[in-house]
């Protein structure tokens, strides 16, 4: 509120209400739950609120920012398939729209079965029979077409 007094001794006031915004949005993480073990693709479900709207929520994985969404859903697969196996902190960081923001982290076991050497390794396995025999056919042609040119020269 402002106070103005002219020089007679006349006051005059206004106001205007002023938001102030100093706490962090409502955040929660849906799915998966803390602890649990997963395998192939996890999906990552947050649900984030606050008086003056989510700007972004950061997915990060060991700390790692490794998606940034600004839309509802806010939901991120990961494909845990192309990281070892062990535990990992997902974390995640709602901010709303005026900067303020708020984490919540899970703890994650991946677990994905792990193929034997010869199904890892099953197409060059498959290859090294196809290039022995193409390598016998051409000895063979080979052999075949030196011994007929020889009959041809006698």
């Amino acid at each position: 509120m402002a106070l103005a007094v002219d020089k007679a001794g006349n006051p005059a006031t206004t106001s205007i209400e002023i938001f102030t915004d100093n706490t962090g949005p409502e955040l929660n993480i849906r799915s998966p739950q803390n602890g649990t073990t997963v395998s192939l693709t996890l999906t990552v479900d947050v649900e984030a609120s606050d008086l003056t709207g989510i700007s972004k929520i950061e997915f990060y994985l060991q700390d790692v920012l490794v998606c940034t969404l600004s839309v509802s859903p806010f939901v991120w697969s990961w494909d845990t398939t192309k990281y070892p196996n062990g535990e990992y902190a997902v974390n995640v960081r709602a901010y709303d729209t005026t900067g303020n923001a708020k984490s919540g982290e899970i703890r994650i076991n991946v677990k994905n079965v792990e193929l034997p050497w010869w199904q890892q390794n099953f197409w060059t396995l498959l290859q090294v029979p196809i290039a022995v025999g193409g390598l016998t056919i051409a000895i063979v042609t080979f052999v075949t077409k030196r011994k007929h040119d020889e009959k041809d020269k006698d």
